[in-house]
């Protein structure tokens, strides 16, 4: 679907990851199962998304079954008419993710708990991106009659607007002590980029639309490893 190989996705195995973890603060940390095992390990838990049933949606959960993947945490999607429903494996992997890495105590939610990420700080640009772009593609809004793109979270939009700022680009946040949602330019979300070109969702094709860029979209992560081999015959004159 996405017209990339393994060896891609064993590359860029970090940026899935962190594209996972945004995912889990966006829908998937919304609800998600919880299953008890023996008191010495972790509790197990699993992903379970219902979503509204289109492509964009489509495409979207078939990265995070790619995520999932790099991780080795098998998923399959369920079937259902009206619902895109998509669940994974419990797993004490998932566990560790939502207790460790976003800061989560047992019983929270995202729908209404903060995350507590303070090691993001530290983290590469990529990753950062990453992790937005999972949450962007979760909770992200495309205005059709305004240039601006807005992230809605009632507990974690402070923290959203200051990972923006920590990328040198400029947010705003709604309302001002308590936000509940951050907002920035149609420029500044396609630069980032804030959604991911991969995917190719509804809300990247309309931010492009919007922002009159639609053709200037990056090519597939394949089309990389095919031009660096024509760039060294190239220079070594073959």
């Amino acid at each position: 679907m996405f017209a990339v190989t393994s060896g891609w996705a064993s590359e860029h195995r970090t940026e899935l990851f962190g594209f996972l973890l945004g995912f889990l603060v966006g829908d998937a940390g919304k609800y998600y199962p919880e299953y008890e095992t023996r008191a010495r390990h972790y509790m197990k838990s699993a992903i379970a998304t219902n979503m509204a049933c289109n492509e964009g949606n489509a495409r979207l959960l078939r990265y995070v079954q790619m995520a999932l993947d790099s991780i080795g945490i098998g998923s399959h999607r369920i079937a259902s008419r009206n619902v895109l429903r998509w669940n994974s494996e419990a797993s004490n992997l998932i566990t560790w993710m939502l207790s460790v890495c976003l800061g989560l105590k047992r019983g929270e939610r995202t729908s209404r708990n903060r995350t507590v990420m303070p090691w993001i700080g530290s983290c590469p640009k990529e990753f950062v991106v990453a992790f937005l772009q999972g949450v962007a593609e979760s909770d992200g809004y495309v205005s059709k009659t305004r240039n601006i793109v807005e992230i809605a979270s009632v507990p974690n939009a402070d923290f959203f607007y200051r990972l923006i700022h920590m990328l040198r680009f400029t947010a705003r946040k709604y309302a001002i002590r308590r936000p509940t949602r951050i907002r920035t330019s149609l420029e500044a979300a396609a630069e980032i980029p804030l959604f991911n070109p991969l995917i190719l969702c509804y809300r990247q094709t309309t931010l492009m639309q919007r922002h009159g860029r639609l053709k200037s979209l990056p090519p597939s992560p394949s089309f990389y490893p095919t031009m660096k081999i024509l760039i060294t015959r190239i220079s070594i004159g073959v």
